[in-house]
């Protein structure tokens, strides 16, 4: 069985080709001390713009083998065109030409980076490519012969990894070139080296949004960003929730210290704070981390500062700019990562980072990521694209849409609640370790009773006060639950204690997780802000529970069955 980067489920992999190649990669005894790299972008091409390598596939004794996958069930081949499916819409590549680019891009890259990794003097592995149509045999021509292509008759015989083995000696007598044995430790530099690594770097201990091991593992969509942040100075990452943005860009913050001193910028305080927790167990000393409002008050005068209170507005970040704009720092920082941009009220609060970052923000490195689509729920809906018109200048979108936090009844739920959206491509966890709980209250004047029924049920269950936080849809100050406590609990807004609660608003807690969310204070049906219900449940890594008000249980049947009726 081979070590897969990632080891991604099957059901994320859309093409039924390729994923019949990483089943067989990964469970064939063959492979047994491979490591396959899958999807790896090719970010400097030396065809195209950038490119794609299917597989990349590390073999400790023999070399390296770039290996295209081509799950059609349908090809023609017409002077020395490739036409792919039933109703092509013109020529392709040839796949064994695409394969072979793919690997001259990657040798390049190594021949750059690994023969002097380390200040080590290092031997070139050798590189093959090769081809693998799963569904279809071509006959072997004089521009390819049988160590180029795995037909289908081959694939189903299960000779791709002896056929891989074979492209790589058939290299090796073709140029006469040493074959270089790989060691152990030259194979995790390797893999490493063109994928960085398999699972994000971020402490699976840290607390708050690093609170569950099992949820860093990369998905394919982070670990294509974490591709391309190496070759683009500026990136927009666009996601939905749950989709792991505060962990991607935590990651590239950590990686982006290693060049220059940089500066993160969270939502809120809470984020910030969890955000600095994360990054002392790194001793990234070169990381300054601010709320937006921090940020902005530290534009400020000392004089000035106590005059502004902490809250986000648009007078406050005209001042911070105008205090910037007087009193001249220079560049701060070599690098910015904003997280929940979304939420940036204006392209005013972009000029104020311009005036701290290296180069601006029009030739300067940042990252921006955000849910531009659901939860800007501060200043209304912001698109990606309105971000790069402001900022006047050229950067990469990238998007994750594979749910990597939610168990799957939450994240169904909510697509109850809100009417069919949002939408993730795929829903990574299989386990069913979460669930929504509905309570039905006839007033809100029992909701008091109702979650400390929950909280004592939790605590009864050796769950610790630091797993369970209570989101209000209001103020919390104006909640229900606003001090609410007992002699074996409390709910506080600043926990330092063991028997302390976290309680916050759903926006105070953005950018956050908790492994079980507690939502109260929710308005009848007719009156739900959509986009505060949807980052109140995404919190959720494990259960959340919601309250509503019996006259809206007729409204959630209806939608549980017209979901239900759908489905069969």
């Amino acid at each position: 069985m081979a070590r897969m980067v990632p080891n991604t489920s099957l059901a994320e992999i859309p093409y039924d080709g390729e994923r019949e190649v990483f089943a067989y990669l990964r469970d064939s005894p063959e492979t047994n001390d491979w490591v396959v790299l899958h999807s790896l972008h090719i970010a400097s091409h030396v065809n195209q713009v950038e490119g794609e390598a299917d597989f990349v596939a590390v073999i400790p004794s023999e070399g390296v083998v770039v290996i295209e996958v081509k799950g059609h069930r349908t090809i023609r081949i017409h002077e020395g065109q490739w036409w792919f499916g039933s109703n092509p819409k013109g020529p392709s590549t040839s796949p064994i030409k695409q394969a072979a680019d793919n690997r001259r891009s990657v040798q390049e890259f190594l021949e750059k980076k690994w023969l002097t990794l380390g200040g080590q003097v290092r031997k070139m592995p050798i590189l093959s490519s090769l081809v693998c149509l799963p569904y279809v045999d071509v006959p072997n021509s004089i521009e390819w012969g049988p160590e180029s292509v795995v037909n289908s008759s081959d694939f189903k015989k299960g000779s791709l990894a002896k056929r891989a083995i074979a492209s790589i000696k058939t290299l090796t007598l073709q140029t006469g070139l040493e074959q270089n044995v790989l060691s152990p430790r030259d194979v995790e530099l390797l893999v490493e080296l063109l994928r960085f690594t398999k699972e994000l770097l971020i402490d699976p201990h840290a607390e708050g949004i690093l609170r569950k091991a099992k949820l860093l593992q990369a998905t394919n969509e982070q670990l294509r960003v974490l591709d391309v942040i190496g070759q683009n100075r500026r990136i927009i990452v666009d996601g939905l929730a749950g989709t792991g943005k505060s962990i991607l860009g935590m990651e590239m913050a950590i990686r982006m210290s290693r060049t220059g001193s940089g500066l993160l910028l969270t939502s809120g305080r809470l984020a910030s704070i969890e955000s600095k927790k994360a990054l002392s167990q790194f001793g990234a000393t070169n990381i300054v981390t601010m709320s937006f409002v921090e940020f902005l008050h530290s534009q400020l005068s000392k004089s000035e500062k106590g005059q502004w209170p902490y809250i986000l507005s648009d007078e406050l970040i005209l001042r911070a700019l105008d205090a910037a704009i007087d009193s001249p720092s220079g560049p701060l920082f070599d690098w910015v990562v904003i997280d929940e941009a979304q939420d940036l009220p204006s392209a005013d609060f972009l000029n104020c980072v311009d005036l701290v970052l290296n180069r601006g923000t029009r030739d300067g490195r940042w990252v921006l990521l955000g849910d531009f689509a659901r939860q800007g729920i501060f200043s209304g809906k912001v698109s990606a694209g309105d971000l790069l018109k402001a900022l006047s200048t050229d950067a990469t979108i990238a998007t994750l849409t594979v749910n990597c936090r939610n168990a799957r009844p939450v994240a169904e739920v909510l697509s109850v609640l809100l009417r069919g959206e949002p939408t993730f491509s795929a829903i990574r966890r299989t386990d069913d370790l979460g669930e929504p709980h509905l309570h039905y209250l006839d007033s809100l004047d029992h909701l008091v009773s109702a979650v400390t029924k929950v909280i004592d049920g939790y605590l009864s269950r050796g769950v610790p006060c630091r797993d369970i936080t209570v989101l209000s849809l209001v103020p919390t100050s104006q909640s229900a639950c606003d001090g609410l406590m007992t002699p074996s609990w409390k709910l506080s807004t600043t926990p330092t204690g063991n028997r302390e609660i976290q309680f916050a608003s759903v926006w105070q807690f953005k950018g956050l997780e908790a492994t079980h969310v507690i939502l109260v204070d929710v308005a009848p049906e007719s009156s739900w802000d959509a986009n505060e219900f949807y980052v109140g449940v995404t919190r959720a890594i494990a259960d959340v529970h919601l309250f509503l008000l019996s006259t809206d249980r007729q409204f959630m049947i209806n939608r549980l069955v017209k979901k239900a009726d759908t489905k069969s």
